[in-house]
Order: structure tokens, then sequence, then C-alpha cells
């Protein structure tokens, strides 16, 4: 019998605060959880978005390092110290490292916060010591227990991201849909995981056409080139593949959050064709407004999202022409396709709000401990032998995910820099030129 839920003491342990979607999902957590639970935040620095939620508590630790006196702090900080009721690891890598030596009647939770690759398979470590792996799409869950062969289904929850809501957006789904241009925004700069030479291509076939609309590529614009290349290479910036064209704008990166989620929830479409994504905070912000999304068609929470709210397009990432294609009909035919406004903004309301996320996350918190007997005393064998092999799959990632993901966006744009200049398309006097 499910005891009654009752005011927890939860530990959540954090990552450093910066600017991406890992931060902006423990900005929300704090700020809503710390109205019905006695909240307490654990990681190193937070100095880009100061923790100030009245009754937080924070304590300047670091759950990145990987080391046995790290590891030996933190079981007493946890056990001797804080004794929480929970603990949510949003990729705390030490928690997993240490879960076998908690206190027995702690509820450990880890969130699996990509859809592939290390953030996400670093949750599964020590997985019969932990209670729950807080998945952020069924294709993460299915992709966690196929390789990591977990036979307990119930240990993998899928639970999407959230936002709060935010009433001053509510007027902006009508706006959308009677806009003369059509704003498009791509926000994942030049790194190879968000797929910028995907969007190059789309951009470049867009400006060849006269559609009005008006495009901005926020973030980065140099090439993911390593610095002992860049002098190989004469073109080194997305904008020296682009010609003088008033329609396409070059925002940068943005002072404030607050401003950046403004931004964002302006636009008609969102352009967010990652190689690998969790459950995007980019995508809800997006769909919060009422905002149309495209995405890539591989297999991470953005796509479910998309594909089970109708709120967008799922489309071949090898075919920037049915990017293009897709935009055409928007621009050419609103009315066919203004009700993804609408699909957008419920699909928000029905799945990604706090409310939702409250009750499946209080569900988990008040059912009965869901991990195998843990061990009273801290065994250093033990302890430096998990700590290598999360050292490991940290490593292997990086030639997975980064050298892959970089190889690939990186042989795009020299192909479509080879194919541009066989063709003369090349521009003489580009945007890049000019700034």
């Amino acid at each position: 019998m499910a005891k009654a839920l009752c005011r927890k003491k939860v530990l959540l342990v954090n990552q450093a605060f910066g600017y991406g979607g890992i931060t902006t999902y423990a900005i929300e957590l704090i700020k809503c959880l710390s109205l019905d639970h006695e909240l307490t935040v654990v990681l190193p620095d937070d100095s880009v978005h100061p923790i100030a939620v009245p009754g937080v508590k924070v304590f300047k630790y670091n759950p990145m390092e990987l080391s046995l006196k790290n590891a030996l702090s933190f079981i007493q900080l946890i056990n001797e110290v804080l004794k929480p009721d929970i603990v949510i690891s949003s990729y705390g890598l030490i928690i997993p490292v240490i879960a076998p030596f908690l206190n027995n009647d702690i509820r450990v939770m880890t969130v699996s916060h990509s859809g592939r690759f290390f953030a996400s398979e670093y949750s599964v470590l020590n997985h019969k010591y932990t209670d729950d792996i807080i998945s952020l799409s069924d294709y993460n869950k299915h992709y966690l227990e196929k390789k990591y062969h977990i036979p307990l289904k119930s240990k993998i929850k899928v639970i999407y991201n959230f936002l709060s809501s935010d009433p001053a957006l509510e007027s902006l789904r009508s706006e959308k849909k009677r806009s003369s241009i059509v704003h498009i925004i791509y926000a994942g700069g030049s790194l190879p995981g968000k797929n910028p030479d995907l969007v190059l291509r789309i951009l470049c076939k867009l400006l060849k056409t006269n559609l009005s609309f008006r495009f901005y590529w926020t973030g980065d614009t140099q090439l993911p080139l390593p610095k002992k290349f860049k002098r190989l290479f004469s073109v080194h910036d997305v904008r020296q593949y682009l010609p003088e064209d008033d329609r396409v704008v070059f925002t940068g990166k943005f002072e404030s959050q607050d401003e950046f989620e403004k931004f964002v929830s302006s636009c008609n479409i969102l352009l967010s064709p990652s190689r690998n994504e969790g459950c995007s905070m980019l995508l809800i912000q997006a769909l919060r407004s009422g905002s149309i999304c495209m995405v890539g068609d591989y297999t991470h929470g953005n796509r479910e999202i998309v594909e089970r709210g109708d709120c967008g397009f799922s489309l071949n990432h090898h075919c920037p022409e049915l990017f293009v294609e897709k935009i055409n009909e928007i621009i050419n035919n609103p009315s066919d396709y203004s009700h993804l406004y609408d699909n957008a903004y419920n699909s928000y309301k029905e799945y990604l709000t706090y409310p939702v996320w409250k009750k499946a996350i209080e569900e988990l918190m008040n059912s009965e401990p869901n991990h195998k007997q843990r061990k009273p005393f801290p065994d250093n064998n033990r302890l430096l032998y998990d700590i290598m092999r999360l050292r490991i799959m940290k490593g292997s990632d990086y030639y997975r995910r980064v050298l892959g993901f970089a190889f690939k966006s990186l042989s795009n744009f020299f192909l479509l820099h080879i194919r541009m200049k066989l063709m003369g398309d090349l521009p003489k006097m580009s945007v890049y030129n000019r700034q």
C-alpha cells in the first residue's frame, strides 16, 4: 500500500551551471520542487546562474571529480551531514559510483540527459543500487535496456523534461499565425552535435528562393576545426558560404538566459535537427509559445515529442530538400499549417509542464524502494573499480560522440565546399566579408 506523500528532504547533485539544457533543467527543478519539498543543491559552481531561491541550501562540492578521495567525501557528506530522503543525480557523476555505499533508506534517482552516449550511460552504473533511472524518451529507455541488459523493466521510467508556464506567451500563437514574415531560428551554433552542416545546406537552398522569411543563426559560426588544421582550410566560418542577404541574421550569443528564452519564443519555426538530444529544453521553450518544430529523424526525444504531438515535422536528415520544401509550404500556404501552432502549445500543456512532471516524480518518491541492499561501509577497491569504469566510459564517449560528430560535420562541410566550388556557387561577397 502506497505511503502518504509528505514533505521530503531532496538533494539535487548537479554539474556546474553553464548555458546548456542540463542547467536549465536544474534551474526549473530548483524553482518548482522547492515549493513542496526541502531542497538542497550540491554543485561545483553556480556563478553563471546564482541560486537565490528562498529555503534552498547550496553546498559547493564537485560531483564531476572521479577520485577515491572525492567519493569518500561525498559518502560522508550525504550519509552523515545532509541525510536526504531522495538524491537526484542530474549528471552528478560521483553519485552512481557511491550508490552501493549510501544509507539504505535513501532513494537514489539518476537522470539520463541524452539520447545516447555518456550523458545518458553514466546513469546506469551500479543500477542495482539505485532506485530509478529517469529517461527522457522511450527511445533512450529502449537504448539503455538493450545496451546494458537491464532486466528489471521498472528500473527505467520515462519522464519528459518540463518548463513552468508563462502567461505572457499566451498571445504569441495568434500573432505567429498572422505574421507576414516567417521567423526561423536555429540555436545550435557550430556545435557538431547540433548538425550545423545540415542547417547550412538548408539555408543555402532557402537563399536561392524568393521566399519571405527571416533566418536567425544563434551562437558560434566558426567551423569546428582543430587549431592545427585551420591553416589548411581557406574557409573556416559558415558565413563564408553565404551571400549577402538581409533575410539572414547572425545573433551571436545572448547575454542572459531570459533574453534568449524570449527570443526563442518569438519564432514561427524552430529548426533543431540535432544528432543527439535527450528532451531538449530549447524544444520545450518553442512549444510553450506555440512554435512549429522541425527536427531530424534521429532516434531521440525531440523526434518522439514532435511525432507524438503532431506539432511539427521529423524529416530525413540526409535530405535538406525536405526541410526546404516544408518551409516553402508553411510560407506559401499558412492556413494549411496554422493548426500546428495550436498543436505545439497543446503538446506542452499535456506533458511538458511542471504539474505533469511533479506528479510523475512524486509517484516515484512515494513508491517502495527499488534497490539492492546497500553495503554499510565503503570498499575502496570497489570504488576505485567503478571510478575506472566511469572514466573508461567517458573516454570512449569522446571518440564516439565528439570526434564522431566532428568528423561527420567536417566531412559534410568539405563536400558542400567542393560542390559549391565546382558549380560556381561560392559567393564572391559573403556575409563574412562584410563583417
